[in-house]
């Protein structure tokens, strides 16, 4: 079972602010400090990048004054006892902030507070300069999906062995943060959506009515915690009794559930999610649909700042396919020891050919489960190899690795030469192969559907949806799906019709009970028993008309066809043959 990681930061704007800039006149930390947003400018809009517009909308959602001037986002302990409060004017702020306290014994004055525009790219970049500081917990980290981001979720699957358990992961990477003296909090579940409310039991920081640091008092104290681990599949029955807020709903969304009564997810877990569409966003949508386990949510992972690479370059180039493929060779067996030593496998790998004039072209090749072997890769590769059309020198190739964690380890049969063989393990091989060579379109698989038409009953689709080559764990739940005999629904498909049909029904006028043979493609056929008949009928509702009974044919000459006359005009036609 999957298992995800929510790493918060409290208080994440102050707090980095706090570490990284300024000491008050007796050179500790800033301890009373307040974070403001600047007044909207017109035309400003436009340079924002697409996060920061996200920040800004969501900031003025949840404090109308920001829309009109500089208001107060978030604020110190220290600055919040003083009446420093998010959402108030900055002029007003600055105003509750004054000291009016005589000066102490030792004739020091007391702190001013510490008023810093908000700078949300610099929020943004310093969590993600953090993550390097988790890869030894976990190989895939993102950083939280959602406007104002105080959290890293890290995709832990399979990773609790190697630190005898979820708990000790858990203290020990707590532990690396606290002694570089950021305060954090952990959260483990079974989605990354799970794991966000647990680490923000109230919401987001910015929608919580408590002071920072303060125990919110609709909640137990152990839900403030520093680690909160949750069994496996037990997410859901200590979710509901979390406030709407904590499923990182936006707040209009909010409103309106509140407006309709539904203050707990549990009330809005219950409710039919076909009919939330018309008065929720898709965002809500989505997090409802994440949280219920339907959805996954896509942890994109945060660039690391030194990838698993391996370059090549030469001044004489490489002119064909045989010589790029000893280049593919080489470049893979030094990939391998790099994705050993990290303890990971790639999913997918991507060479750039660069040629004399500076253009470049790209080779790509995705595999369904996380590789280390290098021949295995390179299988991958030259698959992608045999349609390359190397039409100029190639100088230089520079290959990169998208990675994920490995499978769990199993356990191996020690006393069987085939017991041992996993069929997801081979049908992945196979997968990767033909996937490889003819791209994940044309890999096809064929299931039964409910048409009562039998042309329309066989339905043929990709093997690896778009959505199960982006996703792990979707691919998973597939191969597990596919290795999975399904005989009885086999056996009811084709218990009196035959496997092979052919493309288009043909019309065969000397077709007929009465007469004892026929002509089909200039062979002459004595019928020797007709078998039937199976009547076949479409729906009403349905806008290609079919009525048809069928018939088993036996001849002497051998063969048994699958024929069947059009109720509408009388005529017949040939539709199968048995084998």
């Amino acid at each position: 079972m999957k298992r995800v990681l929510c790493l918060r930061f409290c208080n994440w704007p102050v707090q980095r602010l706090q570490r990284l800039q300024s000491t008050d006149s007796q050179g500790g930390l800033v301890s009373r400090l307040a974070i403001y947003t600047a007044a909207p400018q017109a035309g400003a809009a436009a340079a924002r990048s697409d996060s920061e517009q996200r920040d800004t909308a969501f900031v003025r959602d949840i404090f109308p004054s920001s829309r009109s001037g500089a208001t107060i986002l978030c604020s110190s302990q220290a600055a919040w006892h003083q009446g420093v409060r998010p959402g108030l004017p900055l002029g007003e702020a600055r105003s509750m902030a004054a000291p009016v306290a005589k000066p102490s014994a030792a004739g020091r004055q007391p702190a001013d507070t510490h008023f810093v525009p908000w700078d949300p790219v610099g929020d943004r970049r310093t969590l993600m300069e953090l993550a390097e500081h988790a890869r030894m917990f976990a190989p895939l980290i993102g950083l939280e999906n959602g406007p104002v981001p105080d959290s890293l979720i890290m995709d832990i699957t399979g990773c609790g062995v190697l630190f005898q358990g979820e708990t000790v992961l858990a203290e020990r990477l707590l532990k690396t943060f606290q002694q570089s003296g950021w305060q954090c909090r952990v959260a483990i579940s079974d989605s990354a959506a799970a794991a966000w409310a647990f680490a923000h039991p109230g919401g987001h920081l910015l929608t919580q009515s408590t002071g920072p640091g303060e125990i919110d008092p609709r909640f137990d104290q152990s839900w403030q915690a520093d680690s909160i681990i949750i069994p496996p599949g037990q997410s859901a029955g200590y979710l509901g009794s979390f406030p709407v807020a904590a499923g990182r709903i936006p707040l209009t969304d909010v409103r309106t559930l509140a407006e309709l009564g539904i203050h707990t997810l549990r009330q809005l877990l219950d409710l039919p999610v076909e009919d939330l569409p018309s008065r929720l966003g898709n965002t809500t949508i989505e997090r409802i649909r994440q949280l219920a386990g339907v959805d996954e949510e896509l942890i994109r992972s945060i660039p690391e700042a030194s990838p698993i690479t391996a370059s090549w370059v030469s001044e004489t180039g490489a002119t064909s396919r045989s010589e790029i493929r000893q280049v593919l060779d080489h470049l893979t067996q030094e990939l391998e020891p790099q994705l050993r030593h990290r303890g990971l496998g790639a999913i997918a790998l991507q060479a750039v050919m660069k040629h004399e004039d500076g253009s470049t072209d790209t080779l790509s090749a995705q595999v369904v489960s996380p590789l280390q072997d290098a021949a295995r890769l390179l299988e991958v590769l030259h698959l992608r190899i045999e349609s390359l059309h190397v039409k100029r020198p190639v100088f230089s190739i520079r290959m990169t690795t998208t990675v994920a964690p490995l499978p769990v380890a199993r356990q191996k049969d020690l006393f069987s030469a085939s017991e041992h063989l996993e069929p997801q393990e081979e049908l992945t091989a196979v997968i990767n192969r033909l996937n490889g060579r003819l791209g994940n379109n044309a890999v096809l698989t064929a299931a039964v559907s409910d048409s009562s038409v039998p042309e329309d009953t066989i339905q043929l689709t990709p093997v690896m949806s778009e959505t199960a080559v982006t996703s792990r764990r979707t691919a998973a739940c597939r191969i597990e799906q596919l290795v999975q005999t399904e005989a009885d629904a086999a056996d009811k498909a084709f218990a009196v019709r035959p496997v092979f049909l052919l493309p288009v029904p043909v019309r065969v006028p000397s077709l007929k009970p009465a007469a004892r043979t026929f002509v089909w493609e200039g062979r002459t056929f004595e019928m020797q028993e007709w078998i039937g008949p199976e009547r076949v009928q479409t729906h009403w509702w349905q806008e290609i008309s079919v009525h048809r009974d069928y018939y088993r044919l036996l001849t002497t000459q051998g063969p048994e066809f699958w024929a069947f006359q059009n109720l509408t005009d009388g005529t017949w036609f040939l539709h199968g043959i048995f084998e």
